[in-house]
């Protein structure tokens, strides 16, 4: 049955010169590593390998435009080479193959049982560590099957190793290779070898197929090689010395040059084989690449370039990462033979090294680069470093990142770009995101009864002459059971084959589902929607397409969790009323929550509250729990069904005004208007109404003219009740919003809508008739409405608006000052009673302001001016007495009477009088300013009641600024010396001050003046001696006579004696002892008498 092959086996000298450059490269490594295009000393490696500030992303999936990759469709699964049609259809199969009859999960390292707490938090306040099942591990049942019935009918043994291609291959511990192909029937397509070569060789301690799994290659616990044909189930070599016999093949593995295989052995010894046929005759060379004796290797892994090998700069090298118990290495046995890359290991005794690669997207300055990564481990540390070729060729390695794990890892596996499977030497699965470090999951796999190559490790079938250590790390070696291949992980067990895959996501949720986790099942759902989620597998469509399936299954998981929920809690009819309401409560905010951030309202309002409507007290929750999220603009649209319903509960609660705020907040495009119109009118909710009109219609002058007739039918009724004055006010509101090119009640109007507006809302308020107009309804009845009620305030609104540029004469868009003026006058004065009625005022003083900003613009008629005139300065100290002042100052800032010729009869004489006789002082002010009268100006702010104190400030500013002449500041000094008296009455202390700061004359000459008013005396004293200014201020050094401080400590006896004794202790360096003493004796201030008495020294 074997066919025998023609070996081309070198002499021993010719292996040692073949390995002498290697070992003389590797011999330099041992102090030196290589670490991108810097060389570091070992000792350091480790500080720069943690220090590593590279972003390593791993990407669900390849971009296919930006890399030009072959799509992968054509790539059967695992699952549809063994043609295991769904989870389903395999459990009745697997029910004698796991403990349980039930397919193997994961465990979530997150898990909540919905069933202990009905209960779940909202979105924002989820953990992300929720994962749900993540793995799920299938049986084989076929495999197991055809595996038992070879063991009884031609005892084959048990399984020992396992390789995995476009079928599945397994040696057996007899030497038989069984090999089952792909296809629904997974049937058993060759048994290779017998057990008679078995006998000879050993069992099958290693195996692997080529890239293309044409070709098999096996290896012997006794060290013999064997390869064979797939297609045909021909024997193509036997080899038999392509190594020194008596040590067992570890591994064995084809390059992705298809004549090019390597293998390591128990001695530690990596060989490379190359196959040959010439003139039909096969011949096999092989060279030791690496001997050891200088360390043994443990693990290998070549780079498979697979569907990269013809675009990606490496495809120029063929590159093998081995390990040893000290060191991983990166060899390149292809151009040229040499050491690329070294990093020292670290480990306990019994843990191996391990090593693999994986192609991952790699986050770079430049951008993304999809790169080759080796992973290298031992013990409890996994290692990653990017290896990477530049346009010369030039190979640099970087590293990456690193992963301590609480546990001993037995086989490091990549499923995706990002999730890693990490076997542990107690047998549990751990899926880790690696970007993250983050645990996904674990999975117990002991029942499966993993295949161990220990026994080969130790080679017993030849002796056991292996190294101490190679023996005591073997334990847990599982390179030929543990097999990754696309995607999944085939485990090889003593009873069968099992497959380790992820689920998809929906499968997923589906099984937190089927647990009743259903808090777990919407945590994981909205992380699946917002893309926070690890480890998906199974998306379809693009994104966006994606986000909707899965909102869609999330949210039927929601309405199913509802449901449950609620009718769990009608089982329970001895519930509270209070502790139900607060359940519905809850329940609708995580509602709320999962459908706003799913962006489906929809399901909100129509599945979801169906289920809450059937309940009294949910319904109740339902909607009371829908104000805080309209009024946080997370809602903004309500369904008909939801609206009508809200209203009539908080209607029914007498909380319209809630109402009304949420429909502020609502985009009225997403609703029914002419419900919300109907709505509004119905309860008076008049900014909802406003809100609507505009937003919704873009109708600006329809709300104002409703509620105008509103207010004009309470006034013609004469019963303007609290409502309606709020009507009326909201009505100046509105119309300043709308000329301050605002939004009501809040936001701004879009720019090409500004205009439109003002003009749409002036010419509503000039409109000579109302729409639908009775015969005997008066001319502008919008303006006459507005100035009966509240014509002050109509004014301030008009004056605010004419600040816009909009009402510039020279427009011709119907904007105008002059028009609205011209009706008001005719309106007001023509039919007023009384020159003095508020309303002509109110109109007179709102004139003379826009005459005194606009008078180049207005034509104003002399009479008229007059009037107005006339009216601003009436000599009555009403209400509109500061107004009228104001107006009057703003005419004479103007410069009118000064400008315009038909004002030159209004001199400053006439000016001041009528300023004089409406105790204008500010007016009185501004013109004695003109003439330089100061002393006249002292007057003015010391009779202003509203400015008194700033007579102060004006005396001194004239008496310390260069801005005034000596004669000026003269002649403040006599008027401020003459009104001494109302000085001191405003301001004691401030009176002293400006004397003691300001004014050249003597204290005791001030101090004379007031002799006659000694009440007014003491608080100038006061003042002076009190004065936290002091003598510092004074414009002579020296303080005040001691007479006059003794004057002012009598004055204290007599008007405060308690004070007396206080003020003595306080300032005992400006007043005789004597004469104060018989001051206080006089007086009979005992207290401060005992004082000085004790100063003099009288104590007796």
């Amino acid at each position: 049955m074997a066919e025998p092959s023609s070996l081309g086996v070198s002499s021993g000298d010719d292996l040692r010169r073949s390995t002498e450059n290697l070992h003389d490269v590797l011999a330099a490594t041992d102090q030196v590593v290589e670490i991108g295009s810097k060389f570091y000393p070992e000792d350091d490696v480790e500080d720069e390998y943690s220090s590593s500030n590279l972003d390593l992303e791993f990407s669900p999936g390849l971009d296919e435009d930006e890399y030009d990759l072959p799509t992968l469709d054509a790539i059967p699964t695992l699952e549809s080479i063994l043609a295991e049609n769904s989870d389903d259809d395999d459990d009745d199969d697997l029910k004698d193959l796991l403990p349980d009859g039930k397919l193997k999960e994961t465990k979530s390292t997150a898990a909540f049982d919905s069933r202990q707490k009905p209960l779940m938090p909202a979105p924002s306040a989820l953990s992300e560590d929720i994962h749900g099942s993540v793995l799920k591990t299938l049986g084989l049942p076929n495999i197991r099957t055809q595996l038992d019935k070879t063991k009884a009918q031609l005892d084959s043994g048990f399984p020992t190793a396992m390789t995995v291609g476009k079928m599945i291959a397994i040696g057996t511990s007899r030497g038989l290779v069984l090999v089952f192909e792909s296809g629904e029937s997974k049937a058993m397509k060759w048994i290779l070898g017998d057990v008679i070569q078995g006998s000879q060789y050993g069992a099958i301690s290693a195996i692997g197929f080529n890239t293309d799994s044409t070709r098999l290659i096996c290896g012997y616990a006794r060290g013999q090689l064997t390869m064979w044909d797939v297609l045909s189930g021909k024997l193509l070599r036997t080899i038999t010395d392509a190594h020194p016999p008596g040590h067992a093949i570890l591994q064995v593995e084809f390059t992705d040059n298809l004549t090019c295989a390597l293998f390591n052995d128990s001695m530690g010894s990596v060989y490379m084989m190359n196959f040959k046929r010439k003139m039909g005759i096969r011949s096999t060379e092989s060279k030791c690449l690496f001997t050891g004796s200088r360390g043994e290797v443990c693990a290998m892994e070549p780079l498979h370039m697979g569907f990269m090998s013809s675009r990606h700069p490496l495809n120029h090298y063929s590159l093998v990462a081995l390990a040893t118990f000290s060191k991983v290495m990166l060899v390149s046995i292809s151009p040229t033979l040499s050491v690329l890359y070294s990093h020292p290991l670290k480990g306990d005794p019994d843990s191996l090294p391990l090593v693999g690669w994986h192609f991952v997207f790699i986050q770079t300055d430049e951008g993304k680069v999809f790169e080759p990564v080796l992973t290298f481990a031992r013990s409890n540390v996994v290692q990653f470093s990017q290896v990477s070729c530049d346009e010369e060729k030039q190979i640099f390695i970087s590293q990456l990142k690193t992963l301590k794990v609480p546990y001993k890892v037995a086989a490091v596996k990549w499923m995706t770009f990002q999730i890693i499977l990490l076997l542990d030497t107690t047998e549990i699965v751990h899926v880790v995101d690696v970007k993250s470090g983050d645990q996904l999951g674990t999975l117990d796999i002991g029942y499966v009864e993993l295949v161990y190559s220990t026994s080969f490790f130790k080679s017993l079938a030849t002796g056991g002459n292996v190294s101490q250590a190679l023996a005591s790390a073997s334990r847990h070696a599982c390179a030929q059971s543990f097999i990754t291949w696309n995607g999944e992980v085939v485990l090889l067990g003593m009873k069968g084959v099992y497959v380790l895959s992820l689920r998809s996501w929906k499968e997923r949720l589906d099984v937190l589902v089927k647990e009743s986790k259903f808090s777990d099942a919407l945590a994981l759902g909205l992380a699946f929607f917002r893309g926070t989620a690890k480890a998906v597998v199974g998306v379809s469509g693009n994104q966006k397409e994606f986000q909707e399936a899965v909102a869609e299954a999330t949210l039927d998981n929601l309405t199913a969790y509802v449901e449950f929920s609620i009718q769990e809690k009608k089982l329970q009819s001895d519930i509270p009323k209070a502790e139900k309401y607060e359940f519905f409560t809850e329940l609708m905010a995580i509602c709320a929550d999962y459908c706003i951030a799913f962006g489906r309202t929809d399901v909100l309002f129509g599945a979801l509250y169906e289920c809450f409507r059937d309940n009294s007290a949910g319904r109740a929750a339902f909607l009371q729990r829908l104000e805080p999220y309209i009024l946080a603009d997370k809602l903004t649209s309500l369904s008909p069904i939801v609206l009508k319903d809200f209203v009539e509960h908080y209607q029914n609660k007498r909380k319209l005004e809630s109402v009304e705020k949420c429909l502020l907040h609502l985009d009225v495009r997403n609703l029914d208007i002419h419900q919300v119109v109907i709505l509004c009118w119905t309860h008076c909710l008049y900014d909802a109404m406003i809100y609507v009109y505009n937003w919704g219609l873009n109708d600006y002058s329809t709300p104002l003219e409703e509620l105008l007739h509103l207010l004009r039918h309470a006034m013609k009724a004469k019963k303007v009740s609290e409502a309606d004055r709020n009507t009326g006010y909201k009505i100046f509101v509105y119309l300043n919003y709308c000329f301050a090119g605002m939004g009501y009640p809040s936001g701004s109007l879009p720019r090409e809508r500004i205009l439109l507006v003002k003009t749409e809302v002036y010419t509503s308020l000039i409109a000579r008739h109302t729409k639908d107009a009775l015969e005997d309804e008066p001319t502008y009845p919008n303006l006459r409405t507005l100035l009966a009620f509240d014509a002050k305030e109509f004014f301030n609104v008009l004056s605010r608006a004419f600040n816009g540029d909009e009402f510039s004469e020279n427009r011709v868009d119907g904007l105008s000052r002059q028009k609205i003026i011209n009706i008001l006058s005719a309106l007001i004065i023509s039919h007023s009673k009384a020159e003095t009625s508020l309303e002509v005022i109110a109109f007179f003083v709102f004139l003379a302001r826009q005459v005194a900003k606009h008078g180049d613009q207005l034509e104003i008629q002399s009479s008229m001016f007059e009037r107005m005139i006339a009216c601003v300065t009436e000599p009555i100290h009403d209400s509109s007495h500061e107004e009228r002042e104001q107006a009057f100052l703003d005419l004479l800032n103007a410069g009118l009477f000064e400008r315009e010729l038909k004002l030159k009869e209004y001199t400053e004489e006439k000016l001041l009088l009528l300023a004089e006789n409406a105790d204008f002082y500010r007016a009185q002010q501004c013109l004695y300013e003109r003439s330089r009268q100061l002393a006249k100006i002292v007057s003015c702010y010391m009779r202003d009641p509203a400015r008194k104190m700033e007579a102060f400030r004006f005396i001194h500013e004239v008496m310390s600024s260069d801005d005034y002449v000596e004669f000026e500041r003269e002649e403040v000094e006599r008027a401020a010396l003459n009104s001494l008296q109302d000085l001191v009455a405003i301001d004691s202390e401030a009176t002293a001050r400006l004397i003691l700061s300001d004014f050249a004359h003597d204290i005791v000459e001030v101090v004379q003046r007031l002799q006659s008013h000694q009440t007014v005396l003491y608080e100038f004293l006061q003042g002076v001696f009190d004065s936290r200014a002091g003598y510092s201020v004074s414009k002579s050094d020296s303080p005040p006579p001691a007479d006059v401080h003794e004057q002012y400590i009598e004055l204290m006896c007599i008007y405060h004696p308690n004070a007396v004794f206080a003020y003595l202790r306080r300032c005992d360096a400006y007043y005789r002892l004597e004469q104060t003493l018989a001051i206080c004796d006089k007086y009979r201030v005992t207290d401060a008498q005992a004082f000085l008495l004790e100063k003099t020294g009288a104590v007796q």
